[in-house]
């Protein structure tokens, strides 16, 4: 047996048989990746009882069951107690109370700290994460499933200023602290908030993710990898299965070039597929350099030039397909000193018929003549010189092929530019999109904006509860874990300090927002149109998937709004001219940093703001905030926070990893940063009020005021219609998925982030 072998198998040994690799070798296929793995226990941890839970928590923390390991530590705990209470007939009897009431959380602390003493025990292989862990579990053993059916109008909080504490990066984000929620979302029900201070304060709260400041991070070249064969899904899964959260969507293969394809089309980089347009191919330098045939790209390439941690690869990557959406090439740029010119490398697909495998010596090729930037062409392959990316965007486009060295591992080159492509995506997706977009510019700035604009009596204040039901607990919760510096973000990210403050204070910058010219009457109308947005990307030519549901979509949630608002304000002008939504929308869009400047919010009447529109503007304009803020914490967050199966999988997606797997090694994360990123999605496991109703008391529609009960009885209506639209949308959903592998590619995949019957009324963290 080999060391490698023997080393492998001591980790097994340790685990208590519960293998980190595969049982069977061969139920992964190196070229389609490993399996999806589901949490256990079913129904989840999450949902049982508070009692089960309890008696759960040490194997859900990875100690062990009760009876294999937990009556070893007690008698231990029962033999050592008594030294530390006086003897006695009286501190007798208190020994033997307290040795019992002791021998249980003392056994627990034990296994926890000193597992090697027992089997069975699948440990995080840095200290913080199994921080992480406890407190997650913790959370999750505490969590009660909300009964939105059972909140009561008389407990929403009245209309203030709010503490708030401000993010760190200078990005100039205030976010309300988690007392300030009014729904108490441990209980799942409204609660009662504080009176407000005189003055709203900005705290720090000694928490556990503050402790992460004081554990050292290793640095990734020193982590511990994964061995050939190694299943990397079962050994992130092995420690989190008790409150990692169901993955939803299935994939039948990961790594291959048609999973690349869903992955861009269908998957996580569905909503950032582009056209790739004369336009782009001016002035983008990548798309200067792409060949001809190229119709669509996914981008990174913006977070390229983040300065990096020691030993840690760096983002970027633009993926271009064709008009039959097959994969052409990955064009990525490569971080070099501000000074030098821009260099990029280029891989494509094997078999590519831009390739050539001959010595560029014996063919005529154009020879670069441009000097403002470098290219390395490379295929699963290094190319053979180095040379300037104009000449490669003219061998493309005349239809001249790209040289390939020999002597270079082209399968492995190939598939490690897939890898950090598909990591890119990962990363810029959680960071950009869903933490900075999401959470802290939509999900936070339009529920802040409610609390402190709009009072009690505001129809639109209960009609945005169940939309915005834990967000502040939830945003505070993400300020702690993953905007802290050296928190849980942080730490599996590949960016320095540096790296950090670039990436928040660009943020902005790479959403994914409408064409319009920014600080015009236009952006402000279409950034709050998601139907517009829907509408902009099928004429561009992205006649995808995707984007028909999401414009179906839109249709259902924007006729649900235009319908409740038309019963609470029949005489449009009561709306337009109110001015607690006057003051609320002005917060937003002043807030909001791609809005802010579009309106003057400086005069003394807030009205005076609104002076340039119309009332069918103001109209339009609200109602469709509305519409696109509920279409965002639902499908918008599904679609770019319900990454359950990448996050799993190491190998499949990674949010850092180191230069040396590009030459050695199995490409994927090492294992901190696997159960690093593991353990941030099961921050997602805790469940929130589900869109489509099954209950009475998950009934969200509950919480709005009704003024008159024939005004009660024609919301009830519309709650009635818009559960009929979701669960018709829901079926149509499940078809589509259903006959996947019916279809022709592109479309011979699922698609998931537009099913009604599992989307939820409000953000969850991640």
């Amino acid at each position: 047996m080999s060391a490698a072998a023997a080393r492998a198998a001591q980790r097994d040994l340790e685990a208590g048989g519960e293998a980190h690799r595969s049982a069977n070798a061969s139920a992964a296929d190196p070229a389609t990746g490993w399996p999806v793995m589901q949490p256990e226990p079913l129904p989840p941890y999450v949902t049982l009882s508070e009692r089960m839970r309890t008696f759960l928590f040490p194997e859900a923390i990875s100690c062990g069951t009760a009876c294999v390991r937990l009556p070893l530590y007690m008698c231990i705990g029962l033999i050592f107690s008594p030294l530390l209470v006086v003897l006695g007939l009286v501190g007798g009897i208190m020994v033997i109370v307290l040795a019992i009431m002791l021998s249980y959380p003392l056994a627990t602390l034990l296994s926890w700290c000193f597992p090697r003493f027992w089997p069975g025990f699948s440990t995080p292989t840095a200290m913080v994460w199994k921080l992480a862990k406890l407190f997650q579990t913790y959370r999750a053993s505490k969590w009660y499933f909300p009964r939105p059916g059972e909140w009561k109008q008389e407990n929403l909080a009245e209309k203030r200023e709010l503490s708030t504490a401000l993010l760190h990066y200078a990005i100039a984000i205030q976010v309300p602290l988690g007392n300030e929620d009014e729904l108490a979302t441990q209980l799942g029900e409204l609660r009662t908030v504080p009176p407000p201070p005189e003055k709203p304060v900005q705290t720090e709260r000694l928490t556990m993710p503050a402790l992460y400041f004081m554990v050292p991070d290793t640095p990734i070249n020193d982590q511990e990898t994964f061995d050939h064969g190694e299943d990397p899904v079962a050994y992130v899964m092995n420690s989190t299965r008790f409150i990692y959260p169901e993955s939803r969507q299935r994939w039948p293969e990961k790594l291959t070039d048609q999973a690349l394809t869903w992955f861009c089309v269908l998957g996580l980089g569905a909503h950032r597929l582009e056209v790739v347009t004369d336009a782009m191919r001016k002035s983008y330098a990548a798309a200067k350099l792409a060949p001809k045939s190229a119709k669509f790209v996914v981008r990174t390439n913006n977070l390229a030039t983040l300065p990096t941690k020691a030993g840690c690869d760096s983002y970027g990557g633009d993926c271009f397909l064709d008009d039959g959406f097959n994969v052409i090439c990955i064009i990525r740029m490569m971080p070099v000193p501000v000074y030098e010119p821009e260099n990029y490398e280029m891989y494509f697909p094997p078999n590519s018929p831009l390739l050539l495998s001959h010595d560029p010596e014996d063919d005529e090729e154009v020879k670069p003549d441009i000097s403002h930037m470098k290219v390395s062409v490379r295929s699963r392959a290094c190319a053979s010189t180095t040379s300037s990316s104009g000449a490669a965007a003219s061998e493309a486009s005349s239809g001249k092929r790209f040289h390939v060295a020999e002597d270079v591992d082209l399968n492995r080159e190939w598939e490690y530019a897939k890898f950090v492509f598909r990591s890119s995506v990962f990363g810029m997706v959680t960071f950009v999109d869903h933490l900075y977009g999401l959470h802290l510019q939509v999900s936070n700035i339009f529920t802040t904006a409610m609390r402190e604009r709009l009072p009690k009596s505001n129809p639109l204040r209960s009609f945005l509860v169940p939309f915005t039901y834990g967000a502040i607990s939830i945003n505070d919760a993400a300020r702690l874990t993953l905007v802290t510096p050296n928190s849980w973000l942080p730490r599996v990210l590949p960016f320095n300090d540096e790296g950090l403050q670039l990436a928040w204070a660009n943020a902005h910058s790479m959403l994914p927002v409408t064409s319009a010219p920014p600080q015009t009457k236009k952006f402000l109308f279409d950034i709050f149109d998601r139907g517009a947005y829907c509408h902009e990307k099928l004429a561009s030519g992205l006649d995808t998937e995707y984007w028909r549901q999401a414009l179906e979509y839109w249709k259902t949630v924007h006729g649900f709004v235009l319908e409740v608002f038309s019963t609470y304000w029949p005489n449009r002008s009561e709306l337009v001219n109110n001015g607690d939504i006057t003051a609320f929308m002005l917060q937003v869009i002043s807030n909001l940093q791609a809005t802010s400047g579009l309106i003057d919010v400086t005069s003394i009447d807030p009205d005076s703001a609104w002076a340039n529109l119309t009332e069918e503007e103001r109209w339009t304009l609200v109602t469709n905030a509305i519409a696109t803020f509920i279409n965002l914490v639902t499908a918008g967050h599904e679609q770019v926070g319900q990454v359950q199966v990448y996050a799993q999988d190491p190998t499949f997606a990674a949010f850092s990893w180191s230069t040396k797997i590009r030459n050695e090694g199995v490409i994927a994360a090492p294992k901190p940063v696997a159960l690093g990123q593991g353990l941030i999605m099961t921050l997602t496991s805790t469940p929130m009020p589900k869109l489509m109703v099954t209950a009475p008391e998950y009934n969200w529609s509950k919480i709005w005021l009704r003024r008159t009960p024939e005004e009660g009885a024609a919301l009830d209506g519309i709650f009635a219609r818009f559960q009929s639209e979701l669960s018709s949308f829901a079926d149509m959903v499940h078809r589509y998925n259903e006959g996947a592998s019916e279809r022709p590619f592109p479309n011979n995949h699922g698609l998931w982030a537009f099913d009604t019957s599992q989307l939820e009324t409000s953000v969850s963290i991640q």
